[in-house]
């Protein structure tokens, strides 16, 4: 497994538990969830984000276990993303019920199996502080580059 692969399950694993949240949460019966539109959106989104993810992975985690439809995890996620007017909410309420808690089982025991994978809040911190001052520096170019023109306009 690469790092790639590491952080890809993480935030893979929280979309699941964000659906699965979101079903606990809501409670809804057989008629009321399928007639809740912001509810359907929710639960589309994560799915395509968890998609999303799945195309990045490296073959080796793929291959790594029969249990996981990949291929079909990522095609779910195009149909979502590009076809969801003829996405039945039957489709939709399969995928929560009955290829998520697999997935989440998945990916809780492989981020387990790879904890030397696992980034500490101070390299996280370190990390956002480099991102932060590199844009800093990013906008202070571009101010000089605005006042620069700001007297050329004067100029005219």
């Amino acid at each position: 497994m690469t790092k790639r692969d590491y952080i890809a399950l993480k935030r893979i694993l929280k979309h699941c538990n964000s659906i699965k949240y979101g079903v606990k949460k809501y409670q809804t019966s057989e008629r009321n969830r399928d007639d809740d539109y912001m509810y359907l959106t929710f639960i589309c989104k994560e799915i395509e984000d968890i998609g999303e993810l799945t195309i990045h992975m490296s073959d080796e985690i793929r291959h790594s276990t029969d249990t996981i439809p990949w291929n079909l995890i990522r095609k779910t996620r195009n149909r979502f993303a590009h076809e969801y007017y003829y996405v039945d909410d039957e489709e939709i309420w399969n995928a929560v019920y009955n290829d998520i808690p697999p997935l989440i089982e998945f990916c809780v025991e492989a981020i387990n199996n790879n904890k030397d994978f696992e980034i500490t809040q101070k390299e996280t911190d370190e990390r956002l502080t480099e991102r932060l001052s590199k844009v800093d520096e990013k906008n202070d170019y571009l101010d000089s580059l605005a006042a620069q023109n700001e007297k050329k306009d004067e100029h005219r």
